[in-house]
């Protein structure tokens, strides 16, 4: 009786576990030294969308306003998101006030594109193989999220890093979570002083 209450106690940690590398969105790449916190960040979603642009833009602003940082959405000062190059961009931004400037690259998920593994029978070897999916599959179970943060003044790259998010559900769902992690990991950096 000792010995299936440890094998069952084992098997909840085992999986609860599981379940926290599986799911959600998590700082994947985080590169760079803050020398002090920024308080106006102008954000540029690159998207050829303009809606999924307004999507990550209203997400990543309220919570960089809930660190204490004013957000300025980016997409104003440029035409194209998409294609986003040039000096007048950065001037405009720098005119706005804005000491650090932070582009996004979003990438598309798609329901289509997305397979679910099929549970196999547990063990350690032969069918249970079946469980995880191969690398191809993998990639196509998750989405990823490219961060760079600009000093205004020098120009020069502050901050760089990536999310990913296992089983993406759409951009309205997936990107408040994404804007969370991504103003948490820029705080716990000093990129942002918070509150």
């Amino acid at each position: 009786m000792r010995l299936r209450n440890v094998i069952a106690a084992a098997t909840a940690t085992l999986l609860a576990a599981c379940a926290g590398l599986t799911a959600g969105t998590h700082i994947s790449l985080s590169d760079g030294v803050a020398k002090h916190p920024y308080r106006k960040i102008a954000e540029i979603a690159m998207s050829a969308s303009k809606s999924e642009r307004q999507t990550f833009d209203d997400a990543l602003v309220a919570r960089l306003a809930v660190a204490g940082v004013e957000g300025i959405v980016g997409d104003r000062y440029i035409e194209d998101a998409a294609a986003a190059n040039g000096i007048a961009p950065m001037e405009a931004i720098r005119a706005a006030g804005a000491d650090g400037v932070i582009y996004v690259w979003l990438r598309r998920d798609s329901d289509a594109s997305r397979i679910d593994p099929t549970p196999g029978s547990w063990g350690w070897t032969g069918s249970a193989a079946a469980w995880y999916p191969p690398v191809a599959t993998v990639q196509a179970m998750m989405s990823r999220f490219d961060f760079r943060l600009y000093d205004v003044g020098t120009q020069a790259l502050a901050w760089s890093g990536s999310t990913t998010t296992f089983y993406p559900k759409s951009l309205a769902a997936d990107a408040p979570p994404v804007a969370d992690a991504v103003v948490a990991e820029l705080a716990k950096r000093g990129f942002v002083a918070g509150r």
